[in-house]
C-alpha cells in the first residue's frame, strides 16, 4: 500500500498504535503522510512486535485514538 495521509491513517486504523515509515512531516514535526509498516489496537504486543522485527528502524510511531493521561502509566 502507498503513502496514506494522516486522516486516512486514523480512519484505516481507528484506535491503534502504527508504526510509520516514508514519513512526510511538517515543520513541526507533524505528521502529513506515509507508510504503516505495522498496526495493533494493543500497545504492549505493538511495541514487542517493534521491538523484535524493528530494533533499529526509523520509524514513527503514533495513537489514531484519544489519548487518555497518563498515556505512560505503570505496567
Amino acid at each position: 500500500m502507498g503513502l496514506l495521509t494522516w486522516q486516512d491513517i486514523c480512519k484505516k486504523y481507528k484506535d491503534t498504535w502504527v508504526a510509520i515509515t516514508e514519513r512526510e512531516q511538517d515543520a513541526v514535526g507533524s505528521l502529513i503522510r506515509g507508510h504503516v509498516a505495522y498496526a495493533h489496537p494493543q500497545r504492549k504486543m505493538f511495541y514487542a512486535h517493534l521491538k523484535s522485527h524493528f530494533p533499529h528502524g526509523n520509524l514513527a510511531v503514533r495513537y489514531t485514538g484519544a489519548v487518555t493521561v497518563p498515556l505512560f502509566a505503570a505496567r
